[in-house]
This record gives structure tokens, C-alpha cells and sequence, in this order.
């Protein structure tokens, strides 16, 4: 189904419900009572701190998945944005970058809980949906003032909201040549070496978006130094840094020197979690992560 065929069924408030297949006094009731649905949790950063993450349950979180699949995963992208979407992904995100002369990478700080209801609104709005409706989903998809990090609507919510800035840098990029993706809260450019002027309109673009730029994270990277898009090493071919498999090893190393009267849950744990990181490995680069799995089969079991 295309959006246009979509959106014809989103032009009242009726027929919002109709099509959803669920009652109008539902989804005003759910708009009323959105904030006591929620649970409030916390997960660790790599970089250290915590995330906070509001999760949905019962009536709204099933709303949700019907607003996901139902209109969100119909509703207008732009070829730049790789993030959860059919056929595209980390690796797709990288490859536009792959030996580039200068890699130039932002990234919005705080992305979901910086993002207002009135930015969530406007993405309505600017596809499309008429007032009401646009008011309705707005209400059924944020919480606390911010894009609830856990509900399953707001990873595409955040698609749209990418929506206006990946044409403004597309325009740019299409001018001078450069190489544009968009992974999460990520917006990638590269080219030759001038790309590298280019660090400050990302981040201008970034603010004229209601955002901010993670000045840390905000950096022009020449080929001559470790270039990652999404994650991935893009500097001779796509795959996963040097870093990472490096950490890996000595992961593997010391889970075979732990001791066989280590915890059997915990150490069953960590195992898998190695076969997992190894898996990871092996969809980039075969012979490493084949060398990585000999490593770990030749420690205790």
C-alpha cells in the first residue's frame, strides 16, 4: 500500500479509528490516560551514566504497534535515512562512506528525550495529516514531554522527524559531490577533503532542527585516521574496527582463565554473549571472526 492510499484513510478523526479497526471513545480515553501507561526504566551507557526509557503497556502499547504498522511504516522517507527501515541498515549506512578522502559525522544529543510534541506535531503535519489526527498521534506517541525511548512508534517518529534536515543536506551533498547517510541519531558526510568544511553547517542544520549537536561527537575524520560510520570501519572496506575486535580477544582471554568454580549461570551468560559478539564480527569480516570462534572454543568450555 502506498502512503497516498494511507493517508486517504486518515483524514478525520473517524476514520482514524475505523482504520486503525478500533473505537474513537479508545483512542480519546488513551489520549487522556497516556501518561499512566507507561513504566519508567534505566539501562547503563557504553559511555557511562545512564538511559533513561519510558516502556508502553496494555491498550496504548498495542495502539502503538497498530500506529507502526499500520501508518508509520507507510509514511514518506528519504533515501538517506537507514535506520529501521526494509533492506536498510548498518551496513548500508556505511557503504556511501566507504574510502573516502574525509568522513564528516554529527550527532544529535539526547535525540529522544530532546525531541518536543510540537516537533512530533509538525512531522504530522508535514505529511500530510490534517490537524486532528496530526494532534491524536501526537498524543498517543509522546510522553513526558519527549519521544518515549521504548515505545515501538518512535523509531519511525524519529525517521519523519529526520525527514526536513536529510533534504537540506542532501542538497548540499548532491552539490559538492559528498556521500550522505543517516543511522538513528546520526547524519554522516564524505567526499573529498574540503568535506571536512562542512562539520559546522551539519551542526547548524542540526540546530535550526529544534536540536543539538554532540560537540564530542561532531568531528571531520581524514582517511589517514580511523573513519567509522555507524560503528563499522570504513577506510578500505566495511567492517568492524580493529578496536572492537581487539576488546574481543581480551574478552575471550579471560573468560578462558575464569575458573570452572565460577558461577555455571554466569559463566553459561558469558558465553553466549561471546558467540554473539563473534556472530557480530563474522557478518563483516569471515576470516577474523573464524580465528575469533577457534579462540573461544580453545578455552574452558
Amino acid at each position: 500500500m502506498k502512503w497516498g492510499e494511507v493517508r486517504a484513510h486518515l483524514q478525520s478523526i473517524d476514520s482514524l479509528a475505523r482504520y486503525l479497526g478500533v473505537g474513537k471513545d479508545t483512542l480519546f480515553r488513551l489520549c487522556r490516560t497516556s501518561s499512566r501507561c507507561y513504566v519508567r526504566g534505566e539501562e547503563p551507557k557504553d559511555s557511562g551514566g545512564v538511559r533513561e526509557f519510558y516502556k508502553p503497556r496494555g491498550e496504548l502499547k498495542e495502539i502503538q504497534r497498530l500506529i507502526h504498522k499500520s501508518i508509520l511504516l507507510f509514511a514518506p522517507s528519504h533515501e538517506a535515512i537507514h535506520g529501521y527501515r526494509k533492506k536498510r541498515n548498518q551496513r548500508t549506512a556505511a557503504m556511501p562512506h566507504l574510502k573516502k578522502d574525509m568522513l564528516v559525522k554529527a550527532d544529535i544529543k539526547t535525540f529522544f528525550p530532546s525531541v518536543k510534541p510540537k516537533q512530533v506535531y509538525d512531522a504530522f503535519m508535514g505529511i500530510g495529516l490534517p490537524h486532528c489526527v496530526a494532534d491524536m498521534l501526537t498524543k498517543l506517541c509522546t510522553h513526558a514531554d519527549q519521544l518515549p525511548q521504548g515505545a515501538p512508534t518512535s523509531p519511525m517518529v524519529a525517521n519523519l522527524l529526520w525527514l526536513r534536515p536529510a533534504r537540506r543536506i542532501q542538497g548540499v551533498a548532491d552539490k559538492h559531490g559528498f556521500g550522505h547517510t543517516i543511522l538513528g541519531d546520526d547524519v554522516f558526510l564524505s567526499g573529498k577533503k574540503r568535506a571536512a568544511k562542512y562539520k559546522s553547517f551539519l551542526k547548524r542544520v542540526i540546530s535550526e532542527e529544534g536540536f543539538r549537536a554532540n560537540d564530542r561527537k561532531t568531528i571531520a575524520v581524514s582517511h589517514n585516521g580511523p573513519q567509522t560510520v555507524a560503528g563499522l570501519s570504513v577506510n578500505q572496506k566495511v567492517n568492524v574496527p580493529k578496536a572492537y575486535r581487539k576488546a574481543l580477544r581480551n574478552e575471550i582471554y579471560r573468560y578462558a582463565l575464569s575458573g570452572e568454580d565460577e558461577n555455571g549461570l554466569a559463566r553459561q551468560k558469558g558465553r553466549a554473549s561471546l558467540e554473539g559478539k563473534i556472530a557480530y564480527v563474522k557478518q563483516f569480516n569471515s576470516l577474523q571472526g573464524a580465528k575469533l570462534q577457534q579462540k573461544l572454543a580453545a578455552g574452558r568450555k
